[in-house]
């Protein structure tokens, strides 16, 4: 597991992680100390919607991560997007 899966995971025991596209982009409205995570694998409507309102507010966008992937990190299923609360914790930008 590479180090920003464990900062993620770390970050979801603290409860620095928001899941849910939903959640998500409620969040981006209000917040920009955030990293967003997307899964490789979701769904074309739900891609957009999260490139186009990380892209307007300026958020850190990651999609190299499967669902699986990060799901595993985090320790729930079927996890497609999520996003970090950058507050102690800051993910190395690739």
């Amino acid at each position: 597991m590479d180090d920003v899966l464990k900062i993620l995971g770390l970050a979801r025991r603290k409860g620095d992680v928001i899941i849910g596209g939903k959640l998500v982009l409620d969040a981006l409205k209000k917040r920009r100390d955030l990293a967003v995570f997307m899964a490789s694998d979701t769904a074309a409507n739900t891609r957009k919607k999260i490139m186009d309102k990380t892209k307007t507010h300026g958020v850190y966008l990651n999609t190299e991560y499967s669902s699986k992937t990060l799901s595993h990190a985090i320790g729930k299923e079927s996890v497609k997007v999520l996003a970090l609360i950058e507050q102690d914790l800051k993910i190395p930008r690739q």
